[in-house]
């Protein structure tokens, strides 16, 4: 198992958090969303992941149920899977549900489509993607944002750019990441012609 990247998301969702009751956090699949929220909220959490089919049952069968059992804060992953659960999670909110509520899934589209029918209003969205090259390697200290500001011209932004990512990490790094990609998963391997 990979050791735990630390992601350049992780304090928006404490800024969502700072103005809504919901997080929703989605993505394609295997950019990382499960493994964030299962690292960032480890205690205090009750997780719940739609990807257990005796679960999704239990929760499409009986939203109203399923939700009466919510006594903390709550994640649940993949939550596209269960659309009817959105109007009972808007319906715990309005009655002032005093926890935080995190929604992730990859299905985009029945994600999104749940939440402005449902949840307009009620939530914060987060789009987690693959690693960037920072987080990919590690490098945090690397201040793009600053460098454009105090260095970049109209004429060498390119140029700013390029040397930021590329002073982010060694030759090594940077050929390994132009070839084989962002997704967490491929970080993990350690042969070369596994990550093809």
């Amino acid at each position: 198992m990979m050791n735990y990247k630390n992601r350049i998301v992780e304090s928006l969702i404490q800024d969502i958090f700072k103005v809504f009751k919901i997080c929703c956090i989605t993505g394609p699949r295997q950019s990382g969303k499960s493994t964030l929220i299962n690292h960032l909220f480890k205690s205090n959490w009750k997780y719940y992941s739609f990807d257990d089919r005796e679960l999704l049952l239990r929760a499409k069968d009986d939203p109203a149920l399923f939700i009466k059992a919510f006594h903390s804060n709550i994640a649940i992953d993949e939550a596209q899977k269960a659309p009817d659960l959105f109007d009972e999670i808007k319906k715990l909110v309005d009655e002032g549900f005093p926890h935080k509520i995190i929604l992730s899934g990859s299905a985009n589209f029945l994600l999104m489509k749940a939440i402005t029918e449902s949840l307009a209003g009620r939530t914060g969205i987060l789009h987690v993607l693959p690693f960037s090259a920072a987080e990919a390697y590690e490098r945090h200290s690397n201040n793009l944002i600053e460098k454009m500001i105090t260095t970049a011209t109209p004429e060498n932004l390119f140029s700013v750019l390029c040397n930021a990512q590329k002073n982010s990490m060694d030759d090594e790094q940077l050929l390994n990441f132009i070839l084989f990609g962002a997704f967490p998963k491929v970080h993990e391997l350690t042969e070369p012609a596994h990550k093809w």
